[in-house]
């Protein structure tokens, strides 16, 4: 037995109502509760620190209990020429 066309008809309309109503809610929620929708916007960058030049202190000295010595040694001339030694050979001494 066949079903009357109304019914048929009113079954189809119902399933296309149901099928457009479900688009249209997801579509509602994307708009306003989903990422980045109207109730729940995405969240700013956040700042880069950037690097500044600072002027970086002098280092003080602390003052100590002994005597300061000279912060440079100082060379002095000598008489006697200095002594070289001849450069190493490559070949091996005899033994």
């Amino acid at each position: 037995m066949r079903p009357s066309l109304p019914l048929v008809l009113l079954v189809s309309a119902a399933f296309v109502l149901v099928a457009i109503g479900a688009f249209v809610l997801i579509f509602l929620y994307g708009l306003t509760a989903g990422h980045g929708g109207f109730f729940t916007p995405l969240p700013s960058p956040t700042p880069v620190p950037s690097v500044t030049a600072s002027p970086v202190p002098s280092p003080t000295v602390a003052p100590s209990g002994s005597a300061a010595a000279s912060p440079t040694p100082t060379v002095l001339p000598t008489a006697t020429p200095a002594v070289t030694s001849p450069p190493p050979s490559a070949t091996p001494a005899p033994s």
